[in-house]
């Protein structure tokens, strides 16, 4: 009988110690993101650098690549060329604001939206424009080795990576 009682008080104690140092402790759980290569442990990400899970394939970098000024002309350089390739109709005047726009104004239009892996860690940036009554948007990745990725990407792709994101 000793015994039994000892054990339950030793058990009570240990339930109760479990569940204060669980209320003042962070857990280590292991976080995935998606990536073209199958999932990915993102749980460093999130631990070490802030960054904060905001879908299946997305993340939110507390600190994405800032923009130069060479990958606001890369940019400058391609956008015209991927309109064209991606958009049956297109605005002269879209055109035209693209060709006469400084690079100081073509950077302020651009939002950090997300960071994806792809082949690796890319940062989203998000450029919308105004083709008469349509927006375009067009997603510009940004990774740490070759710098802006062309081509870049379209809605549709930004819907493929948002089916299942957290609201």
């Amino acid at each position: 009988m000793k015994t039994i009682i000892y054990f339950l008080a030793v058990a009570t104690v240990a339930i109760f110690i479990g569940c204060f140092s669980a209320k003042n402790k962070k857990m280590n759980t292991t976080t995935y993101v998606q990536s073209i290569d199958g999932p990915i442990d993102a749980s460093q990400y999130i631990n070490k650098f802030g960054y904060k899970q905001i879908g299946e394939w997305k993340l939110l970098n507390p600190s994405p690549l800032p923009l130069s000024d060479s990958d606001i002309l890369t940019i400058k350089t391609h956008i015209p060329e991927w309109l064209q390739m991606n958009n049956k109709s297109l605005d002269s005047a879209l055109l035209n604001d693209l060709k006469t726009i400084s690079n100081v104004e073509l950077k302020k239009r651009m939002k950090y939206i997300f960071t994806v892996f792809m082949s690796i860690e890319s940062d989203v940036y998000l450029l919308s424009l105004n083709n008469g009554k349509d927006k375009i948007n067009v997603y510009i990745l940004k990774n740490p080795e070759k710098g802006i990725v062309y081509p870049f990407k379209d809605e549709e792709w930004n819907r493929n990576l948002s089916y299942n994101d957290k609201k």
